[in-house]
């Protein structure tokens, strides 16, 4: 595992190619799952992948920009990874896969497990996207379903994690912040980061494709941040709180309220500590 004396991963920002090489390196025999591209920059990974045709075989597709000037999280806010790592997947959606609405919850969890591989202990998970260690955002993930030809769906998988320094306060005021070097003795190489988290994805969407986010609803419950606190739920003009009674098969949060169980679907919502 390489990294500099500063604990920032040592990687030259303008060889995209030396990254491709060291990740395929890196990922074994799990290579030929991935069709993996490395740009120097770009406007948003999400974006370019929406737009690339569609591949005609089994492979994941995977984009990584060394800097992108236009990444964003949820909500439109943008994305600050700092010194971290940032890329997008394509992954088709077959006509009788699971209903894609949990899948940032599954994304949520491999990316979890795979920061945990690399070494950085209790890594939680609220819902639906973020991945937190201590209470702040270590990584963030961003699904878009783009729909192709003959009814076919593909899921754009953004992911963004904190590898090595971070500002503490995001600029936009969103959730305070860390990164993986802040809880090990040095921050990852880029590649090692990368392809573990590729290599938790596959196993992850696997899963999905099989048997929904059921297969997997009991993980990622035991790594949920706000199970059974007060919270509250801004989005779309209102605010609901009550208390979080974890999530359900389908990846509905469940919201405990004067009036009973609320299950809240919509992607939009943003959860929050009630004060």
């Amino acid at each position: 595992m390489r990294s500099g004396a500063s604990g920032v991963p040592a990687l030259p920002l303008d060889h995209p190619a030396l990254l491709h090489e060291r990740t395929l390196r890196e990922l074994g025999p799990h290579a030929t799952r991935f069709a993996l591209e490395v740009v120097a920059e770009c406007g948003s990974t999400n974006d370019e992948l929406s737009l690339a045709a569609t591949r005609t075989d089994e492979r994941i597709a995977v984009l990584v920009a060394l800097h992108q000037r236009a990444g964003r999280g949820r909500r439109g806010r943008a994305w600050h990874a700092g010194d971290g790592l940032t890329f997008s997947c394509a992954w088709p959606i077959a006509p009788d896969a699971p209903p894609p609405s949990a899948l940032s919850l599954a994304a949520g969890l491999a990316v979890a497990e795979a920061i945990e591989d690399l070494g950085v202990r209790d890594v939680a998970l609220k819902w639906p996207n973020d991945v937190l260690v201590d209470g702040r955002k270590i990584a963030g993930i961003l699904v878009e379903l783009v729909s192709g030809q003959r009814h076919t769906q593909r899921a754009i998988i953004g992911i963004g994690a904190n590898l090595g320094s971070v500002p503490d306060y995001p600029p936009d005021g969103g959730r305070p912040a860390t990164a993986i070097a802040r809880h090990l003795p040095a921050a990852p190489a880029i590649e090692t980061a990368l392809a573990t988290i590729l290599v938790r994805l596959a196993a992850r969407l696997d899963a999905f494709a099989a048997g929904g986010f059921a297969a997997m609803q009991h993980d990622w419950s035991q790594r949920d941040a706000f199970a059974g606190h007060m919270v509250r739920i801004d989005g779309e003009g209102a605010s609901r709180s009550g208390r979080c009674e974890g999530v359900d098969a389908d990846g509905a949060l469940r919201l405990a309220t004067a009036s009973g169980i609320e299950r809240i679907l919509s992607g939009e919502l943003s959860l929050r500590s009630a004060a």
